[in-house]
């Protein structure tokens, strides 16, 4: 379960010409993994999963009254699809597509719904760990690769540190000593296909391995990233701000302990000129007699400038989590800012979402 994260916000005012420069590079990746997919249905040795998705949410706010969107979620219905393909020696492709149609209420031109493509990737096993992933996926850095807010209210530092969680590239992964690490090169467009303004963006992070009880890792990223789009992959997003040079180094932690589960980020970094930073941690408990109800409770905090106090948002939320049955979950949240530059504001939501077979 998780809630909040408001919109990052970009720095500058430089020429806008610049954005008039586009190449696209998702659409030829696009077109290879549909290529992919087609051939993969040929092969032998294929194992493969349809899952529906459907998001309805409300919201209201003591500023804005109410509200049917929250963060980057929206009321949507979408699915995914995952198929794996085997030869005698195991699994050695692996294809997952996750898209949904969603509108967004708080979009006051005709452009309410969206078609957003998520997950859109190949994975290909070389062997001994070692994994090369193509196409549009989750960018290494932090929390999200790892937690996984698709569908939450709670959000990790994501959107802040970069602007978008997924993004079209290639991938590596693999183990060193006790530890996993991954690595990849994007094109620095979110959602978009097209590559603009001469934006990239490479990150990698490093840390324990999936299941233990206690995790952390260390990450980093630099590129020029398209910032200010809307998060949809059609109609094309309009880029209102050149890209924008981000550097960052974080830090991330989780800890399962019985019916808590912990989680904590931060990050430190640059915005162009601009010394930004943040950090957040949450804390979930499952009831040990009602374990289909959780408790969940954030308190996160980010700077544009970490030389101007002026420039900081930080919040505190609370929300709950009921799973009526193993595939539909209800879900509430309050988020009440501790701090913020523009206007103080206090948001409710309630969440109905399924995702199932």
């Amino acid at each position: 379960m998780s809630l909040f994260s408001p919109q990052a916000k970009s720095k500058g005012e430089a020429a806008r010409g610049t954005l008039n420069c586009e190449m696209d590079i998702g659409r030829p990746v696009l077109l290879a993994l549909c290529l992919v997919a087609f051939s993969a249905a040929r092969l032998q040795g294929q194992a493969s999963i349809l899952y529906g998705e459907v998001n309805l949410l409300v919201g209201y706010s003591n500023q804005r009254g109410w509200i049917g969107e929250g963060n980057s979620l929206k009321n949507s219905v979408g699915m995914e699809y995952l198929r794996r393909i085997a030869n005698e020696y195991g699994d050695f492709l692996t294809l997952d597509v996750q898209a949904r149609l969603s509108y967004d209420t708080s979009d006051e031109t005709d452009e309410r719904w969206a078609f957003e493509l998520h997950n859109a990737w190949l994975d290909y096993r070389l062997g001994l760990g070692r994994i090369i992933r193509l196409g549009h996926f989750d960018t290494p850095f932090g929390l999200e690769p790892s937690v996984d807010t698709h569908s939450l209210l709670f959000q990790t530092l994501t959107m802040q540190d970069i602007g978008f969680k997924q993004d079209w590239g290639v991938g590596y992964r693999s183990g060193l000593g006790s530890f996993d690490y991954e690595v990849a090169v994007g094109i620095g467009s979110g959602m978009g296909i097209a590559r603009r303004d001469g934006s990239y963006l490479l990150s990698g992070r490093i840390g324990t391995p999936r299941g233990r009880q206690l995790r952390y890792g260390l990450s980093g990223l630099y590129g020029r990233v398209l910032a200010g789009m809307p998060d949809r992959t059609l109609p094309p997003p309009h880029f209102d701000h050149p890209a924008m040079l981000k550097k960052r180094i974080g830090a991330d932690i989780q800890y399962a302990a019985n019916a808590f589960d912990v989680k904590g980020e931060a990050t430190l970094g640059q915005n162009e000129d601009s010394n930004v930073g943040g950090g957040l941690l949450q804390i979930d408990y499952t009831l040990p007699t009602l374990q289909i109800l959780t408790l969940g409770a954030q308190v996160r905090s980010w700077t544009d400038d970490l030389n101007d106090a002026r420039r900081r948002y930080s919040a505190l939320g609370l929300a709950a989590s009921y799973n009526v049955t193993p595939a539909l979950a209800a879900r509430t949240a309050v988020i009440r800012d501790i701090e913020n530059p523009d206007k103080s504001e206090t948001r409710a939501f309630f969440q109905v979402y399924y995702y199932g077979r």
